[in-house]
């Protein structure tokens, strides 16, 4: 139980830090005198993109495993190999996630996580609405990096820009509105171990 809560305060610290990181050179970038320069066209996509894939979801699976919800352990499996990716600072933190979750086995750990999220009435709606906020994930931050650079969007992105927001937004309330249900907390096979 012990790792676990550690797991989780070192992904809710990374992950604000990392949001806070971006959120502070995004506001740099706003307020440079120089409007024509392209340079926020090209940084910004990739801050959005580890906002997205890494940021985002540390600190929500943090707090997911701080509250010990079902969901939280397969989250954070998922996250912790996206970290790996993360040379040089990254591949450790994933390396120890890894290490911490998947202690009893890989299926045991999935097992653990998914029963009770299906006891507790996860719907194929719940999936669905999670593609759905992906896909229009995508759509804004191709469209952001567009208008923030200056240059002319194709039609395509233009318009599926704002119904993307839209889209991407009630994914994200509908998310935590689930992640807020009371749950079963997760089987802590490392304490059995120990």
């Amino acid at each position: 139980m012990g790792k676990i809560r550690a797991l989780g305060w070192i992904h809710v610290v990374v992950g604000a830090l990392g949001l806070i990181g971006v959120l502070f050179i995004v506001a740099i970038i706003a307020m440079s005198p120089d409007k024509d320069s392209r340079a926020p066209g090209m940084i910004l996509p990739p801050l959005f993109l580890l906002s997205a894939i890494w940021f985002l979801p540390s600190l929500v699976g943090g707090i997911g495993l701080l509250a010990m919800k079902p969901w939280a352990r397969l989250m954070m499996i998922v996250v912790s190999g996206l970290y790996v990716l993360l040379l040089p600072i990254g591949t450790p933190l994933g390396l120890f996630g890894l290490w911490v979750l998947l202690r009893s086995g890989v299926g045991e750990a999935v097992v653990a996580t998914v029963e009770p999220l299906l006891a507790k009435g996860a719907k194929v709606n719940d999936g669905l609405v999670a593609v759905a906020g992906v896909g229009a994930g995508f759509a804004v931050v191709i469209g952001a990096g567009f208008m923030i650079s200056g240059d002319t969007a194709p039609a395509a992105v233009e318009t599926a820009f704002y119904p993307g927001v839209v889209v991407f937004v009630g994914a994200v309330a509908y998310g935590i509105m689930r992640m807020m249900q009371p749950g079963s907390p997760p089987v802590d096979r490392n304490r059995e171990q120990m």
